[in-house]
């Protein structure tokens, strides 16, 4: 497989300016205050777990896969060098898989209409809970709820915004989008969430149309459900386009490095805490990085030899959605291309 990589070094904004695009506020009715407007929220179902999450996932090994295809998109978790794979297909069916690796508990979540993927740490307050679907919406975006204290979260904002929990961020554990010929590939190991056949979904990352086609000023020109990879500071989102992705290396070099990847249908951030220098490493999956140090570095993140062997180099708030879902809940303060 052609495996050329795009490695941009990119500076981060980080504004101090604390303003979001969506009114923050509190509201008080029968479910006690929200951090939201509550009627801006809408019951997509009656009750609570109308759609049912994955809270005991069964896994296959990657080799004995046969259900999806080259390129099917995946969500991916490495932590203790276990990797596991959340095929969108499932996800779509289900938005919730609540898992764990070994100590580390984390649910992935995916909220089919905004097309945003994040993985939650559900150890919160020093106690592991579970999230299941609550049936709200938030901007057409899933609104996960605890099972621990029943608190509503928005999974793009990363909040808690009714309950118990009230305003208490999210912490999340780095996951990656590719396809799974990438995954199988890099991982043949890894473990993937088995096939229930409760889906019916074309994942893709490009245009679906979805949106009312409203964009702001940054982000002119682009179509607003085309899928977009957002590095959020201070309710501010820079975003990179997965439909400028090509196979041919670009870009400029300053602070932070973003490597990105049309075959691989892959886009990711890492911060630069080093002088070390990064250079691409073509066709040796799962390594796609190479420092001056002499550190090979996977596309996790981790480094699997050299002086810095099982390190990992930090990640951003960071994740996929498509673009008139970021512009419902961030000031874009920026759009780039590959």
């Amino acid at each position: 497989m052609r495996a050329y990589l795009i490695i941009i070094i990119v500076s981060i904004i980080t504004s101090g300016c604390t303003k979001t695009s969506i009114q923050m506020e509190n509201t008080k009715d029968g479910e006690g205050f929200w951090l939201i407007p509550r009627d801006e929220v809408l019951n997509s179902f009656e009750n609570r777990d109308g759609i049912v999450s994955i809270d005991t996932p069964m896994f296959t090994l990657a080799d004995k896969v046969q259900f999806l295809h080259e390129t099917d998109l995946v969500f991916s978790v490495k932590e203790n060098n276990i990797v596991k794979v959340y095929p969108i297909k499932i996800l779509q069916g289900h938005e919730i898989v609540n898992d764990s690796i070994n100590d580390i508990y984390f649910s992935v979540t995916y909220c089919p209409l905004t097309r945003s993927g994040i993985c939650i740490n559900r150890k919160i307050n020093n106690k592991v809970t579970e999230f299941g679907v609550s049936g709200m919406l938030y901007n057409d975006n899933l609104m996960p709820y605890d099972r621990n204290t029943e608190s509503i979260w928005s999974q793009m904002l990363g909040r808690c915004v009714n309950g118990e929990l009230i305003d208490e961020q999210v912490a999340t554990i780095m996951m990656i989008t590719t396809n799974w010929q990438t995954i199988k590939t890099a991982y043949p190991e890894a473990l993937v969430l088995t096939d229930d056949g409760f889906y019916n979904c074309d994942c893709g990352l490009k245009n679906d149309g979805f949106g009312d086609g409203e964009t702001s000023d940054n982000t002119d020109g682009f179509l607003p459900g085309g899928n977009f990879y957002g590095i959020v500071s201070n309710f501010k989102v820079v975003l990179y386009s997965y439909e400028s992705l090509n196979d041919q290396l670009s870009g400029i070099r300053e602070n932070n490095i973003l490597i990105g990847n049309g075959a691989f249908d892959y886009i990711s951030v890492f911060k630069r805490n080093s002088q070390a220098s990064f250079s691409i490493v073509q066709d040796s999956l799962p390594i796609v990085l190479k420092d001056s140090e002499g550190n090979s570095w996977d596309m996790f993140g981790y480094a699997l030899d050299g002086p810095k062997k099982g390190r990992r180099l930090e990640t951003f708030y960071s994740y996929s959605a498509s673009l008139w879902a970021w512009e419902e809940f961030y000031q874009v303060d920026k759009v780039h291309e590959f």
